[in-house]
């Protein structure tokens, strides 16, 4: 019978939200995830994961073969579609995965590894890999819409820690490394640190946060009924901190207090009181408007998620007091397209009048070309601008503009001297 992974509930922290909760530990009370709907992105990693292990494991001698058997043990993630039970993209994905997994050479290795780095946190290691002097953990990413950086990754951390145990001074090198082939197909993301790196981490970082957290949990159990009082609760206790990275994916930010602050402090009417004066120079943010302009990611979806929580409940009929649901701008289409080109066409309506034609953007051409051997020849037919300037934290990895222009300016008065 095929290999396959074998899907397991978390443990009560799992490495791909200690970050977050690190960050925010009322997160790990107040967020529910919706059982409601399918989450068809992460039921199509799961499929590649699973198609990744076998494919590591024993080869692959049948891609549906092994669908097909996931689709009996997983009934409720996957239903098997002799057509079409396996995407292209998926088996693309899993092939640049594995490559890269039986590249790394001779050594021992462990594919979808159960590890626990302490008996509260502990989740499911990819793939591992030992020589001599490096050990190497491997992270496959299937997701399209974000990029995972390897470097600071807390997820990679505890793999690492999890799956060395006490053997970490054997190594010279730790090598931590994410594999995302739909954003980056033949870039790896490699983050080489020390067994003394690791250490100070587990140290400074992770098992200050686990006692922390368990602190927390002795006052307010992970299954508390969630209230209002409960939420203001964790808030004066200082358990609950709204930020982008803690809020991104929380089912509660429409309701959390820290983030409703967070989002009430943006909606000021008195925008002065974010700026500070400077003499002979424009107004700068004072310290309030730079933590604001930091979190603004996080601010637009708190009150996108408000709105959207408020909707919901009006759609099920239940009220919220000072709105109600109206008709939004209506729209026309035809009833039936035929009929009214036809239609258009006995009043004579000329070609340019009746349709609206234009080529498809450079974009869509590259996706629409891809693979194929005259693919390269389009870089030709294009030209690409660089994007408009826009706002940053200073520890994107993408230059700035502003020191830019002034080393370029700097160059200039060297050759005018």
């Amino acid at each position: 019978m095929p290999v396959v992974t074998t899907i397991k509930d978390h443990e009560l922290i799992s490495p791909s939200s200690f970050t977050e909760v690190r960050l925010c530990h009322g997160r790990l009370i107040l967020h529910r995830e919706d059982t409601t709907e399918r989450n068809e992105p992460a039921i199509w990693g799961s499929r590649c994961h699973a198609l990744s292990e076998l494919w590591l494991k024993k080869g692959i001698l049948d891609y549906h073969g092994v669908m097909q058997q996931y689709a009996l043990d997983y009934p409720e993630q996957y239903d098997y579609d002799p057509e079409a039970p396996v995407d292209e993209e998926m088996i693309k994905t899993a092939n640049i995965y594995v490559k890269f997994c039986k590249a790394l050479g001779p050594g021992d290795s462990t594919v979808e590894e159960k590890v626990m780095l302490c008996e509260d946190c502990g989740g499911t290691a990819d793939y591992t890999h030992k020589t001599m002097t490096i050990f190497t953990v491997v992270d496959l990413k299937g997701g399209s819409g974000i990029e995972v950086d390897a470097e600071g990754n807390e997820q990679e951390l505890i793999y690492a820690a999890a799956s060395i145990g006490d053997e970490a001074f054997l190594y010279d090198y730790i090598d931590l490394i994410i594999v995302q082939p739909r954003i980056l197909p033949g870039t790896p993301k490699i983050w080489r640190i020390t067994p003394d790196v690791l250490d100070a981490w587990l140290i400074d970082v992770f098992y200050p946060t686990v006692s922390s957290i368990k602190k927390m949990l002795e006052v307010y159990p992970v299954d508390s009924e969630i209230t209002p009082v409960l939420m203001r609760d964790l808030d004066n206790a200082g358990y609950l901190n709204a930020s982008a990275k803690a809020c991104r994916w929380c089912s509660a930010k429409s309701t959390c207090p820290a983030a409703l602050d967070q989002a009430d402090r943006a909606a000021v009417d008195d925008f002065a009181e974010f700026l500070e004066e400077k003499a002979g120079a424009l107004p700068v943010l004072n310290q309030e408007g730079l933590y604001l302009l930091e979190n603004i990611a996080n601010i637009r979806k708190t009150l996108i998620a408000i709105e959207e929580t408020a909707l919901k409940a009006l759609k099920n009929s239940i009220k919220v007091p000072g709105f109600k649901l109206v008709a939004g701008r209506k729209s026309k289409a035809w009833k039936d397209e035929a009929k009214a080109e036809a239609w258009l066409k006995a009043r004579r309506f000329k070609q340019n009048e009746m349709y609206k034609q234009s080529i498809l953007s450079p974009a869509a051409a590259i996706t629409l070309v891809k693979g194929r051997k005259f693919a390269k020849d389009l870089d030709e037919l294009y030209i690409q601008s660089d994007g408009k300037p826009t706002l940053a934290l200073a520890s994107d990895k993408r230059p700035d503009l502003a020191n830019s222009a002034e080393d370029d300016f700097a160059e200039f008065k060297k050759e005018t001297v």
